[in-house]
Order: structure tokens, then C-alpha cells, then sequence
């Protein structure tokens, strides 16, 4: 899933939830339960070689991941703002940031030089439960049908913030 609905989603996850704690892990959690919907998303294996190959072979990609991140982060804003509800901003920005984490965590494997130690072994425990968790990216829907199931988590998202 592209990452602007995860923030989305994440955000309106947070700021519903009764404390922050608990919004910030429901939030991290709606990033797993979203990818279960199947979905289209643009290709990052070339992240994968990026210890191997360099960041300048990597930037189109890298240039695509940040745009994405902006966008969602910008509709997030506009939404906050026309909302007229009093969101607490750690809600809202940290939940944001929380539905988006797990694809963060994916990307510090693909980034970190050794993956071994503590830390490595649990970047990568994650990234295989992660990607056992998301649906079966063999059967992959439609490109519009795999829009428009974003396109539908991003306007709930975006209904439970404003009203």
C-alpha cells in the first residue's frame, strides 16, 4: 500500500484512541491490518540492493518513497486544519507517523550494514512477518481496483478526522 493512506489511517487511529500509548500501537497495528487488503503499490526491490549497488542508483525510488510520505503528510495537514477539531498534534503527527512505521523499519534493514546483532536480527524478524502478513502479492488486483481500495481507506481516514 502506498504509504499516504498508512498515514491516513494512522492518524485518524490515533487521534480516536482514549490515550496516546494506546492510539500509537493501534496506529503501528493498522499498518499490518491494511496491508492484508490487497492493494497496488509501486516496487521498492530496488531499496533491497541499496547496500550493494549505492544511493544514486536507488534515488528514483527513494525520490518516489519521499514524495509519497509528503503527500500523505500534507493531506493530513489540510485535514487537521479544516477539521475544527482540537486533535492534539502528538495524536495526529505521531499516529501518522506510526501507521507508516512498519515499511520505516523495512527500509533501516535494507539500509543497515550488518544485519546482525540485536537490532539486525530484529529488523529482519519483522520484515518476514511483515511481508507473511500482507496479502498474497501473486493474485495482485486490478491497478484501479488496487487504488481504490486505498482510495476508500484514505476517505474513511479522512471522514473520521474532519467530522
Amino acid at each position: 500500500m502506498l504509504l499516504s493512506p498508512h498515514i491516513l489511517v494512522g492518524a485518524a487511529v490515533a487521534a480516536s484512541a482514549p490515550n496516546l500509548a494506546i492510539g500509537l500501537v493501534l496506529a503501528f497495528l493498522s499498518h499490518l491490518l491494511l496491508d492484508k487488503i490487497p492493494h497496488w503499490e509501486y516496487s521498492v526491490e530496488p531499496l533491497k540492493q541499496i547496500k550493494t549497488k549505492g544511493y544514486k542508483r536507488c534515488l528514483p525510488i527513494l525520490r518516489r518513497v519521499a514524495a509519497d510520505f509528503a503527500v500523505g503528510y500534507l493531506i493530513l495537514i489540510i485535514a487537521v486544519l479544516i477539521s475544527g477539531k482540537d486533535i492534539p498534534f502528538a495524536a495526529w503527527a505521531f499516529g501518522g507517523f506510526f501507521g507508516a512505521l512498519p515499511d520505516g523499519l523495512s527500509f533501516l534493514l535494507f539500509i543497515k550494514k550488518d544485519d546482525k546483532g540485536y537490532f539486525g536480527v530484529m529488523l529482519k524478524m519483522f520484515y518476514i512477518l511483515h511481508q507473511r502478513l500482507h496479502f498474497d502479492k501473486k493474485n495482485n488486483p486490478p491497478l484501479r481496483m488496487g487504488l481504490a481500495t486505498q482510495a476508500v481507506a484514505s476517505l474513511l481516514a479522512l471522514y473520521f478526522l474532519i467530522f
